[in-house]
């Protein structure tokens, strides 16, 4: 439909119309000026800022530049502060074998990387160039094959040790020479030497370091296996060697049956000192270093149950308290010097009472070993009082006056021991019957410290995990692109592929245990493994159930025959000895069976570089 005007309307109403048209016009105009004033006044001051900023110099960013050159400054100083103390603290754990330390000092010793020789030192010692940090200057007053002797501007004597890559120069015709007796007459010369302290993970070793290395390596293993008081021939001790009583006078892998046991790896065969066996004796070392911080570990766990807790005194007549984790003490000295010892269970669970205790009850003399023996103490709490025992103990004639309680700790058998057995260690394997791995890290190519001697990789080749990896033994597969046949030491079974992680500060090194333990210390277990000073990083656990008897192997005993003495062996304990674990422990009997537990632990360890960084850039052949 059409739109109608009336023109009569419109006339009649033309102001109220002319009113709001005009009013619409000025508020649109309005709007006008003030929104293209402003962007009129922004556009010029756009055009200035502009134009200033061409005119910008560079000094205006000095202040940035300097702040985070002094933050980047802080950074290096705390990385130093962290890797220092983390070094600091398992430096101690790094050592070799004594003789090694003794003859050729590798953490201690100064290790020569360049001689330099003056045939006319000036008289005057003051004339003598500036020595510093790693710069020695000084007469020699003696050689020898493992290691020279200067006299100092203080007249004092420094031992310098050679290393593999190291200068000599010849100051006839200012080229190298080798280290042999023509140092000797030199003697009186001024000599000039840039060394550095201690040997760096991975340096190369002299042929007489090698040699004596290769003579005293297994002597470590000994020392190892003790820290944690093993079972031993007799039926001493106390943690159990899966299938082998410890023997002194033997090695685990003597009776050929070394494949076998694997709570400890060692090199068994005879190191071939021929070849240059640098790569294969620092992962040796390596192997026990991590293994004698695992056993010492071990060893803690076991020692934190036995030790108790209390201050005793010499007052008669008045009882003195101890505690651990398992019992509570009191002990009552009397007037007549008899001991009154009373026990109490601290667990929910019955305890067997046929244990051992030392007590010192004098200052000079060492403690005496009571043993309390009776009925298994009922679980805490028992409302009829079985809880709790008490012994009391006559003075001994043979052994010093008792003169007060002074401290107690308990004698662990196997069947108290927190950890009771060591069944597995397996270290930067990726070996099928023999993986470091666990499931949350598979797979993880494991690389090597460095590639030095080592075929480059194949990118051609695909990555797998080798198969039937054993002591010894050639693999087959590929990791890393490389062949395994290729990265395995003939004689030896040591694979250099076995780190997840390699900085100039540390090499990380997966590592597994399978551990026989006590189901109430399994979290004591866990929380002193992640205190390491290894810096363990737990990846799994697994904890299953231990059904199975833990008997020891057979002991030998002698017997007498016509042919005079021999040793045979015999299941169980014979002899007339007391078995570990006390009185019924012999053929056929095991510790607690319902409280052992298999601890499957997967974890990383970390071992840190020597502190401080190497000093010069030293080739290692």
């Amino acid at each position: 439909m059409a739109l109608k005007f009336n023109k009569a309307t419109i006339i009649k109403n033309k102001f109220w119309i002319l009113l709001v048209l005009s009013g619409t016009l000025a508020f649109i105009g309005m709007m006008f000026l003030y929104v293209e004033e402003p962007s009129a006044k922004h556009i010029e001051t756009l055009k200035l800022t502009r134009q200033k900023s061409k005119n910008v110099r560079g000094e205006y960013n000095d202040p940035v530049i300097a702040t985070q050159a002094e933050r980047a400054v802080d950074a290096e100083k705390l990385k130093l502060k962290v890797w220092s103390a983390a070094y600091n603290a398992q430096e101690s754990l790094l050592h070799w074998a004594k003789k090694v330390e003794e003859d050729f000092a590798f953490q201690i010793g100064k290790f020569i990387v360049q001689i330099k020789i003056d045939k006319n030192p000036p008289a005057d010692k003051k004339a003598w160039p500036e020595d510093t940090s790693t710069l020695v200057h000084g007469l020699l007053t003696e050689y020898n094959r493992d290691f020279i002797k200067l006299t100092d501007r203080a007249g004092k004597e420094v031992r310098f040790y050679p290393m593999v890559a190291m200068d000599l120069i010849n100051p006839e015709d200012g080229k190298k020479m080798v280290w042999d007796n023509r140092l000797s007459n030199y003697r009186g010369k001024l000599f000039a030497v840039t060394f550095q302290t201690g040997k760096y993970f991975a340096d190369d070793l002299t042929s007489r370091e090698a040699s004596v290395f290769a003579d005293t390596y297994t002597s470590q293993v000994h020392d190892i296996l003790q820290l944690v008081d093993p079972m031993n021939i007799k039926g001493e001790g106390v943690v159990l060697l899966k299938d082998w009583l410890y023997d002194p006078e033997k090695l685990p892998n003597d009776d050929g049956k070394g494949k076998d046991l694997k709570f400890i790896r060692y090199v068994s065969e005879p190191w071939k000192i021929n070849t240059d066996i640098t790569k294969e004796a620092w992962m040796a070392q390596e192997d026990l270093w991590v293994q004698s911080e695992v056993y010492r570990i071990i060893r803690s766990v076991n020692d934190s149950i036995s030790k108790f807790k209390g201050k005793g005194g010499e007052k008669r007549a008045t009882a003195y308290k101890f505690q651990n984790d398992t019992f509570d003490l009191d002990l009552t000295l009397q007037a007549d010097s008899s001991l009154t010892f009373k026990v109490k269970n601290r667990l929910k669970k019955r305890q067997r009472l046929d244990l051992s205790f030392r007590v010192a009850m004098s200052k000079s003399q060492s403690p005496e070993i009571l043993k309390v023996s009776g009925l298994p103490l009922m679980p805490m709490g028992d409302k009829d009082g079985k809880d709790t025992y008490m012994q009391t103990f006559t003075p001994n004639k043979d052994l010093p006056a008792r003169q007060g309680i002074y401290a107690v700790e308990q004698v662990l058998t196997m069947d108290s021991a927190a950890v009771k057995r060591i069944d597995h260690v397996s270290i930067g394997s990726n070996g099928a019957d023999d993986f470091s791995h666990s499931h949350r890290t598979f797979p993880t190519n494991l690389r090597p410290f460095d590639r030095r001697g080592l075929p480059p990789p194949d990118p051609g080749v695909g990555v797998g995990v080798g198969i039937g990896i054993g002591i010894g033994g050639v693999g087959r597969g590929v990791v890393g692109g490389v062949p395994m046949n290729v990265l395995f030491f003939p004689g030896h079974g040591l694979w250099p592929n076995r780190y997840v992680g390699v900085t100039d500060q540390s090499r990380r090194i997966p590592i597994s245990l399978v551990l026989i333990v006590d189901q109430d210390h399994v979290d004591r277990v866990m929380s002193t493994f992640n205190n390491s000073r290894l810096r363990f990083l737990e990846t799994q656990v697994l904890l299953n159930h231990y059904t199975e008897q833990i008997q020891p192997p057979p002991l030998p005993i002698e017997v007498k025959g016509d042919g005079g003495i021999g040793v045979l062996p015999k299941f169980g304990f014979g002899g007339g000895r007391e078995p570990p674990g006390g009185p019924g422990f012999g053929a056929g009997a095991s510790t607690s069976e319902e409280s052992n537990m298999e601890l499957v632990i997967y974890g990383i360890m970390t071992l840190y570089q020597r502190y401080h960084p190497r000093p010069l850039n030293v080739e290692r052949k």
